[in-house]
């Protein structure tokens, strides 16, 4: 489960970086930003890094939290990246144009 406001170092700070941290993540998932897989991978590489380095991500939100947020990528979004993220959808386009239209006889 995503961290709550309330757990992290200084909850009165803390929502600004979880909407952005919330924000990245759907733009894996819209594709404005992440169409390609490169761009994909890229984007989850800088946001670990991020969460391990930056130090206003570290002092704000604490440091076991960070952990707790990446953990929780980890587990529920990229084991699904398939379906959530924009840039395999692709792949799935074909069967979902197929299986989505109306069939004519």
């Amino acid at each position: 489960m995503f961290p709550k406001v309330e757990m992290f170092a200084q909850p009165d700070k803390a929502e600004s970086l979880t909407v952005a941290v919330k924000q990245w993540i759907h733009n894996w998932m819209d594709g404005s930003n992440c169409g390609f897989e490169d761009q994909y991978e890229f984007s989850k590489d800088m946001l670990l890094h991020v969460l391990k380095h930056n130090q206003d991500f570290l002092t704000i939100l604490g440091v076991d939290q960070c952990q707790q947020i990446w953990h929780w990528i980890n587990t529920k979004f990229l084991p699904l990246k398939i379906f959530t993220a924009f840039y395999p959808k692709g792949l799935l386009r074909c069967f979902e144009d197929f299986m989505n239209n109306v069939v004519r006889a």
